[in-house]
């Protein structure tokens, strides 16, 4: 199932959390200290993802659905 966050450009990356009410969640959507990597890992999937943009020639907004 895709991360139940308002933003679609996650899609792809498996769910690490899943709240009370069952929605689920990936790596960068997850609470704190749900996200089941530590903080270099976490670092580690957000270089991936600018350098991804980077490779497809857009920009990477972490923060918005609309690159």
């Amino acid at each position: 199932m895709a991360c139940s966050s308002v933003y679609n450009w996650c899609k792809d990356y498996p769910t690490v959390y899943k709240d009370k009410d069952g929605k689920e969640y990936c790596i960068f959507h997850a609470p704190k200290g749900c996200k089941g990597a530590s903080l270099e890992e976490f670092n580690e999937f957000v270089f991936k993802e600018i350098e991804k943009a980077e490779k497809e020639n857009r920009v990477c907004d972490l923060f918005r659905n609309n690159f």
